[in-house]
């Protein structure tokens, strides 16, 4: 979703591979406001005019966006519909469940969704912004998190305990590299559930991965904080 090119061919393109038509769409969820999660919307929406979707204090933040000097990311949508925390949006016998998680961003959206496998419904997660905002400085190194720590990590406990408590029994990540990195390195769910035997299972479903997968993510939190309040210095930026 860098751009409209990107837009073009992973969405538009992939819902014709589908066999699905993108006139048909009916609303665009933007789960933050960082360029490559919107920066192929505009042409979205200016084409198949579906509702945009967004927190309103994302929305607040994008307004405010300088255009991108390199041209790699797109513009952002036109404002259209805000998430509240708690809301709900039901298509067709599905309905999600929406949270406001701010520390990605200031308005970041997670939501539950209700699935189901053969016939069996089940319970996915989807956590909206999977990294603590840092400052980066022109070395490449990154400054400290201290201001978003708190923003990030009550959120994150609250949507974790929302989901025991809702009877989550699977989770999907909005980056594919980081859905099950934490678990056991492996991150192709996508082929393995296309390759599984109709008695099999799906790679998307295990409550006891989707713990896991969490807890991790959780104690990596509490790690990061345990390294800023001992005073450590900036590390350097995952890539440099």
């Amino acid at each position: 979703m860098d751009n409209p090119e990107e837009a073009q061919r992973l969405i538009v393109n992939g819902y014709k591979k589908l066999g699905l038509d993108p006139a048909q769409m009916k609303y665009l969820i933007i789960t933050h406001g960082h360029t490559d999660h919107f920066g192929g919307s505009k042409m979205l929406q200016d084409t198949y005019h579906p509702k945009v979707l967004m927190s309103g204090i994302d929305w607040d933040m994008i307004a405010k966006l300088p255009p991108d000097p390199s041209g790699k990311f797109g513009p952002p949508p036109t404002r259209d519909m805000d998430i509240t925390d708690g809301q709900k949006l039901t298509l067709g016998d599905t309905t999600i469940t929406f949270y406001i998680t701010p520390g990605h961003t200031p308005g970041t959206v997670s939501m539950l969704i209700p699935v189901t496998d053969h016939g069996q419904p089940h319970l996915l997660s989807f956590w909206g912004g999977s990294a603590i905002p840092r400052d980066f400085t022109p070395t490449g190194t990154t400054g400290r998190m201290d201001a978003g720590m708190l923003a990030y990590k009550e959120p994150f406990s609250r949507f974790f305990k929302l989901g025991e408590d809702a009877g989550v029994d699977g989770y999907i990540a909005n980056h594919p590299y980081r859905d099950l990195t934490f678990v056991d390195g492996k991150n192709d769910r996508i082929a393995k559930n296309a390759a599984r035997k109709p008695v099999d299972p799906s790679a998307f479903v295990d409550r006891e991965t989707y713990i896991r997968y969490m807890s991790i993510a959780m104690e990596c939190i509490d790690a990061q904080e345990g390294w800023l309040r001992a005073g450590k210095p900036a590390v350097p930026h995952p890539g440099q």
